[in-house]
């Protein structure tokens, strides 16, 4: 079955990746859309994530080959596929491991494209900043031909997204309430960093790093699910997400269900609440760091990177301090655009008053796919 998509804000999914939400019959991209014919109850969507791809691959059984050349082979098929690659870079973790991929395989990374917020230049935006000189320092000893590109989400498009769409901003794909994010569709129609970027020559690929496993442990077992989340970062076709090719996918769930069973939890009870937390923008600092060299990713060259401090600030609805910087100015410059802002929002606090938290709609699991018995050592 594919998820066949009705809404008037979607854009085209080139991939072909099978990703929405399925209510019965009915299916959407939007998680509004699925609330509504659900009468606003969760447990009657189905959401999925990559189901044509993960319905054929064994998850009990962990692929034989090691990260590194599990890694190296998508770099690889890559590399044959497309005359033109470009990387999305933030420094952090995921992102700056496909980085060292391409250098480790000896493979030339065309690009580097690093987004800027125009509403953050009057601050100290120091994932930019970091993200910027990594970008130079490969670019000076590495591949001196390395283009680096700055993509700048500016005010204007933000403001023509809500001016177009009004408050039907709601709609959009996923379930992002902040200010300032959920405009992403629409930005990729409009913002001219990323149509130039879109408009490369030849076979030409923008990859991203988002993002890593997600698993969850009941009934003495362990399950590779996923969050609806996901949607908004994959349904934007900007760029294809590197770390989704089932073999590599499913080597991390093993090496993460690995680790994480080396903690030495006493109780499925207190794993689930550990797991639960790291899954979170919640954690950060020495933890974060473990979990993502327990997957194999590199080390990050910035201390900032390495906390998942970032994640941090992002974080929350009303309280998001990137989204809430915006948002202040809008309040009092641009008043018709907070004016849609909040009417949308404040229905969706209204209509689904009873699931609604400060960080957003619940999430929808994804189909869960069983690795392994739990083992408490």
């Amino acid at each position: 079955m594919s998820v066949l998509i009705d809404d008037p804000l979607r854009f085209g999914d080139r991939y072909g990746r099978q990703l929405g939400y399925t209510i019965g019959e009915y299916s959407t991209v939007s998680k509004i859309r699925a609330l509504e014919q659900a009468n606003g109850d969760p447990s009657k969507i189905r959401f999925h994530w990559h189901e044509d791809q993960f319905d054929h691959v064994d998850w009990t059984q962990e692929p034989k080959e090691d990260l590194s050349t599990l890694v190296f082979r998508r770099v690889l098929q890559l590399r044959e596929d497309y005359n033109h690659i470009a990387l999305w870079y933030s420094g952090g973790f995921d992102s700056h491991t496909i980085l060292e991929a391409f250098r480790q395989c000896q493979c030339q990374l065309d690009e580097i494209v690093i987004q800027s917020r125009e509403w953050l230049e009057d601050q100290d935006h120091i994932e930019f900043r970091t993200a910027m000189a990594s970008a130079h320092w490969y670019k000076k000893h590495v591949w001196p031909e390395l283009k680096i590109t700055t993509v700048k989400w500016q005010v204007k498009d933000a403001l023509h997204y809500y001016r177009t769409v009004g408050s039907d901003w709601i709609y959009h794909n996923g379930d992002v309430l902040r200010f300032s994010k959920h405009s992403r569709d629409l930005l990729l129609t409009l913002n001219a960093g990323v149509i130039d970027l879109a408009n490369r020559p030849g076979r030409s690929l923008q990859i991203n790093g988002f993002d890593k496993p997600r698993l969850d442990v009941k009934d003495g077992k362990w399950f590779s699910t996923r969050t609806d989340k996901s949607l908004y970062y994959e349904m934007d076709d900007v760029a294809l997400q590197f770390w989704i090719l089932p073999e590599l996918y499913v080597k991390q769930c093993w090496m993460m269900v690995r680790w994480l069973e080396s903690l030495g939890y006493k109780t499925q009870q207190e794993l689930h609440a550990f797991v639960h937390q790291l899954q979170s923008s919640k954690t950060s600092g020495l933890v974060y760091e473990q979990w993502n060299l327990a997957l194999g990713r590199n080390q990050v060259p910035y201390e900032y990177q390495r906390g998942n401090l970032s994640k941090l600030i992002w974080s929350g609805v009303r309280s998001n301090i990137e989204s809430l910087t915006f948002l202040n100015t809008a309040r009092v410059d641009y008043t018709d655009v907070y004016g849609f802002y909040e009417t949308g929002l404040q229905h969706i606090e209204k209509e689904y008053a009873h699931i609604m938290t400060e960080h957003g709609l619940p999430g929808i699991l994804s189909k869960p796919y069983f690795i392994k018995d739990l083992e408490i050592k």
